[in-house]
């Protein structure tokens, strides 16, 4: 159960991850079947199908991202707090209850873009979830890199 321990961490590690093509690491900050088992029992796995779901389709962005060929920097972030969204202990929705509290946050990662020696602003969607002192990646989408 990797993860980061702090939001910033997480976001950092994403973008240096990626522009490291380090597709191992960028798996690692990903809500695991562990860590959603550790929060959540479910009725059946629908929810973290969803979850799998989410993972798989990021690993085919960054394939495709990647022929881009463009890196990226970390800038800052933004948190969209009327998407904050906290979870309490025992909390049924969906088939599941929650095992212990979860933080759901929504955040606008500013990155810098470089490709073939031109640059520019982008900014990268991502919600993560907080579990047990942990922030793990739920959803992101990688922006295109700067047109040669």
């Amino acid at each position: 159960m990797a993860g980061a321990d702090s939001l910033e961490a997480l976001t950092k590690g994403l973008v240096e991850r990626y522009s490291a093509r380090d597709r191992a690491g960028v798996a690692a900050l990903w809500l695991s079947d562990e860590a959603f088992n550790q929060a959540h029992k479910c009725k059946t796995q629908a929810e973290l199908e969803k979850t799998r779901r989410r993972r798989e389709q990021f690993a085919k962005q960054l394939d495709k991202v990647a022929e881009d060929a463009a890196t990226m920097e970390w800038v800052g972030q933004d948190e969209l707090e009327k998407q904050r969204k906290d979870v309490a202990k025992g909390t049924e929705k969906k088939g599941c209850t929650t095992l212990e509290a979860i933080a759901n946050r929504s955040l606008k990662v500013r990155v810098k873009l470089t490709k073939g020696g031109k640059s520019k602003d982008g900014v990268m969607p991502v919600r993560a979830v907080g579990i047990g002192g942990r922030w793990y990646l739920i959803e992101a989408k990688v922006p295109r890199g700067p047109k040669k």
